[in-house]
């Protein structure tokens, strides 16, 4: 039987030039393309091809057709096929250009690498469709290391190296330029984001540059640890918000390490002219600051006010400090409080007639709604948009989503099933669903009523009811309802603590020790440090620094482990009561400490765990000097003997008399005059006879010397015989302190 070859070949070649041309009247580029390489380079027809590349029946029919989806596994075999069929690099590439030309950026660069190695190299690579997907609907940028990590990865994968096989040297020239790409759109991308922002331009390059110089040593990149330790805090803070900030040498040091040499001058000249144009502007701290001078209110009395104590926080001031430098958020300081305590109704401080309580306000509503926009935080939504508002009225207020999902589940403010949740440490359901909901409305996943859709895959799967008007208006009426509840609180405090300054003096006058003393002192200035920075006054050391003390000392005086020299003591009193705006009897107020001061020293100094002062002179000798002189170096400038002399007599005098030794009356005499006991007074004769005769009993001694007392009408009282304890004179305390 005869076979015409020649006429099945022509028939052939007619049929897929006719396919060929089917396909390019459809107009696709690239659906043409491939059917041009099919056919023109590899002669071969799709049922040809499809037995080929060992795929199913109709494999080319679908890539060539343009209404079929784009499938990133069918394309991965595609690319496989044609280079194992010796196409040229540049056809198959110019295929994945065409399969990507409505992307860009990095999304564009993940996308073809989808097309041509496949979505489950790339999810093995540590790239799944998913992340992808979330990340283009979001606009988020990756880190810097990410897609580089993901080429090399992808590259050290056996099923590459497989399909790189025999063509290593192309392998790595490929992975070199992916590498490259893969920095160049992560900057352009990071740039796009930083200026939707709003960000300065001269800001942008400065963050992008810097971030790849951090990512690039291996070191982790956080916006504020990244500039804490490199530059001072106010600048740190400013460049972790992505703010213009003046320029500084420390910050010209990190600017030197991204900026080339040749452009230094030119990038500080532009840094220069966008810092001026940012200047101009107030902010909410400039706002708060003169309020609060003008009230005269400190951040101890704000914090103290606002119900911060140590159960709350660890420093109660640095809480509110950082609101007011920071325009921060808080639930322990909600700036609401702050603003109603320090804002006034009745002043005007503008041209408007705007209240200073409203210009605060709206100046915290202000810088937020800046730091939300600069710092690319995800509450969706611009300026006016319910979202944004609903976040910054809760910032305002300082009201957790959680607070707010309960006080939508109970508006009557009935808080047993919220204590009973603590209790049981399960949350209702109803006050989880609405707390998760508020969360997501802030992210955008929740539509507007009347909003186009234009939220992820994600919410099309929950499929829940857009926000209506109606439910977004009970919202800011459950925050309005939580911050008033606050401001009246806060309000409270404010008017129980200027009873209390007026009352506190009073208060003091009937404490009965030191240690209770230092507390009600820490308790007016609001705290330790606080208190610490108050008992700081005019009384200067031999160094010149301000003597006062400490936070640890005011500790350790509180928990009766320390008692202070009576100078201290005196001068905290006065610091605190001038701070205070007390209205007392000072004169009175100070005897009144002087009189337990000298009950509560010669007790500390006998029962102290460490080096207890046994002896009744050395102990006497330690009163007198702690009840003169804050040190001993400023006691010895008292003493009439060269200063360079004076300090180690006063230590060898007092030292030796607690071990044993007897030093000589010249001495022990000149300490005596330096404490204003002259010769023949009561505290010199006693003095003199427990030096004489080291022997003596102290009862023994004070017998002889009571007397005296009483016939010249002097009261008994360690405050007339310094270091004599109660007990030893024979007196009650409760009724002689």
């Amino acid at each position: 039987m005869h076979v015409n070859l020649d006429g099945q070949r022509k028939s052939s070649n007619t049929y897929g030039e006719r396919v060929l041309e089917t396909v390019r009247q459809k107009g696709d580029p690239l659906a043409t393309l491939i059917a041009e390489v099919r056919w023109q380079q590899l002669g071969m027809t799709r049922k040809g091809a499809d037995r080929k590349a060992g795929e199913w029946e109709g494999f080319f029919t679908a890539l060539e057709d343009p209404s079929r989806p784009h499938l990133h596994a069918n394309y991965a075999k595609l690319t496989v096929f044609f280079e194992m069929q010796g196409i040229a690099k540049e056809t198959v590439d110019r295929i994945l250009d065409l399969l990507v030309a409505d992307r860009e950026g990095l999304d564009r660069f993940f996308e073809r690498l989808h097309y041509k190695f496949g979505p489950e190299l790339l999810a093995a690579s540590g790239l799944p469709r998913e992340k992808l997907t979330v990340r283009r609907e979001k606009g988020t940028v990756p880190d810097y290391l990410e897609p580089q990590e993901i080429v090399r990865t992808l590259f050290s994968s056996s099923a590459v190296r497989e399909r790189y096989r025999g063509r290593e040297k192309e392998m790595r020239g490929e992975q070199r330029q992916l590498l490259d790409d893969a920095k160049t759109f992560w900057t352009l991308d990071k740039q796009k984001e930083l200026h939707s922002r709003g960000i300065e331009d001269v800001l942008v390059r400065f963050l992008t540059e810097y971030e790849k110089y951090v990512r690039s040593q291996g070191k982790p990149f956080s916006n504020r640890e990244a500039f804490e330790k490199q530059v001072p805090t106010e600048t740190a803070f400013a460049l972790s918000r992505c703010t213009m900030t003046p320029w500084c040498p420390e910050l010209e040091a990190l600017v030197r390490k991204v900026i080339p040499a040749a452009e230094l001058e030119a990038f500080r000249t532009q840094w220069f002219v966008e810092q001026v144009k940012e200047t101009p502007r107030s902010h909410f701290k400039e706002h708060f600051m003169k309020s609060m001078e003008a009230q005269g209110i400190t951040t101890a009395q704000l914090a103290a006010f606002a119900g911060i104590d140590r159960s709350t926080t660890n420093n109660p001031t640095q809480a509110v400090r950082q609101i007011i430098d920071q325009c921060r958020a808080s639930e322990v300081a909600p700036p609401l409080v702050l603003v109603e305590l320090v804002g006034r109704d009745n002043v005007q401080i503008d041209e408007q007639g705007t209240f200073e309580k409203v210009a605060l306000i709206r100046s915290f509503r202000r810088d937020r709604e800046d730091y939300y926009r600069r710092t690319g935080n995800a509450v969706h939504g611009g300026r006016n948009a319910p979202q944004l508002s609903v976040r910054i009225g809760r910032d305002l207020a300082g009201v957790s989503a959680h607070d707010l999902a309960w006080q939508l589940c109970d508006p009557t403010g009935d808080r047993r099933r919220a204590l009973e949740a603590k209790r049981s440490q399960k949350v209702p359901a109803d006050v989880e669903r609405i707390h998760k909901r508020l969360l997501r409305f802030e992210l955008g996943e929740i539509p507007q009523q009347g909003a186009r859709n234009t939220s992820p895959t994600a919410l099309a799967q929950r499929m829940e009811p857009p926000m209506n008007r109606e439910e977004q208006m009970s919202i800011f009426r459950a925050i309005q309802t939580l911050g008033e509840a606050k401001v009246a609180a806060a309000l409270e405090r404010k008017e129980q603590a200027e009873v209390q300054k007026a009352t506190m003096p009073d208060t003091l006058g009937t404490v009965d020790s030191i240690p209770a003393y230092i507390a009600a002192l820490v308790q007016s200035a609001g705290g330790m440090k606080p208190a610490a920075r108050i008992t700081r006054g005019s009384t200067r050391s031999t160094t010149g620094s301000s003597l006062g003390m400490h936070a640890q000392r005011l500790r350790n005086t509180i928990n009766g482990n320390d008692i202070p020299p009576l100078p201290l003591l005196v001068q905290a009193v006065k610091n605190v009561q001038a701070k205070m705006g007390w209205q007392c009897d000072a004169d009175a107020l100070e005897a009144q400490l002087r009189r337990t001061w000298y009950v509560d020293y010669p007790e500390h100094l006998l029962s102290r765990e460490k080096d207890p002062v046994e002896d009744p002179l050395a102990r006497m000798l330690c009163t007198i000097i702690a009840g003169n002189a804050p040190t001993n170096t400023a006691f010895a400038r008292k003493m009439p003997v060269a200063h360079g002399y004076a300090v180690p007599l006063l230590s060898a005098t007092v030292g030796g008399l607690k071990v044993g030794w007897k030093p000589s009356w010249h001495n022990l005499s000149m300490i005596l005059r330096a404490g204003k006991f002259r010769e023949g007074t009561p505290v010199w004769k006693l003095a003199e006879q427990l030096f004489e005769d080291p022997d003596t009993d102290l009862s023994t001694a004070l017998k002889t010397l009571l007397p005296t007392f009483r016939e010249e009408g002097i009261e008994i009282h360690p405050s007339t015989l310094p270091g004599i304890t109660l007990e030893e004179l024979g007196v009650k305390k409760k009724t002689q302190r």
